[in-house]
């Protein structure tokens, strides 16, 4: 009679595990149908629809592409400076922020250790991004909102994470790094 009753109560455990993880995945498909709906809304073009909700890994934290309560997506972005070989990756970049935002942020105070010369002072800064179509670069107005760039035409956001090329004015680099493409406005 014991043994029944364990039996019993294992298979309504098993079954009400089985029912709230069905009812997690209906949770976190809908989820995920709502964040594509939204980034499609706003006009951003992606390279797969279907990893959108994965995860980008950053030195072992999940970050991914989300949306608020407010209904404002958050971007994982990475900026890349081709002259050093060097990146900086920001795990949640809201759509309403302005470029300049991050950058005041990162170079207003003090240069990193790879700008011994401090070229890359904000004033200075050029923001680029790939042209999707063509091997050209996009020049992005500084205070632009992420928002508006993501909705270009021009941009394909690949693996999840939007990724601008930044160049210093100053630094002869960047003449010779812009000669390999076509530069629009």
């Amino acid at each position: 009679m014991e043994l029944r009753a364990k039996s019993i109560t294992e298979q309504k455990r098993v079954s009400r595990d089985r029912r709230k993880a069905l009812l997690k995945e209906k949770k976190e498909k809908a989820l995920a149908e709502t964040l594509l709906s939204e980034v499609k809304e706003r006009g951003v073009h992606l390279e797969h629809d279907s990893d959108l909700a994965l995860s980008v890994s950053d030195g072992g934290l999940d970050v991914k592409v989300c949306l608020d309560a407010d209904g404002i997506l958050h971007w994982p972005v990475m900026f890349v400076y081709p002259e050093f070989n060097e990146t900086d990756f920001i795990s949640s970049f809201c759509e309403n922020d302005r470029l300049s935002d991050h950058l005041y942020a990162m170079f207003d105070a003090e240069s990193p250790s790879w700008d011994t010369e401090r070229k890359y002072q904000v004033a200075s800064i050029e923001i680029y991004f790939e042209d999707a179509s063509c091997e050209k670069l996009c020049l992005v107005q500084n205070s632009s909102r992420l928002g508006d760039v993501l909705s270009d035409s021009r941009l394909l956001v690949k693996q999840r994470t939007p990724s601008f090329i930044i160049l210093s004015k100053k630094s002869s680099f960047r003449t010779s790094f812009l000669q390999r493409y076509t530069v629009e406005l």
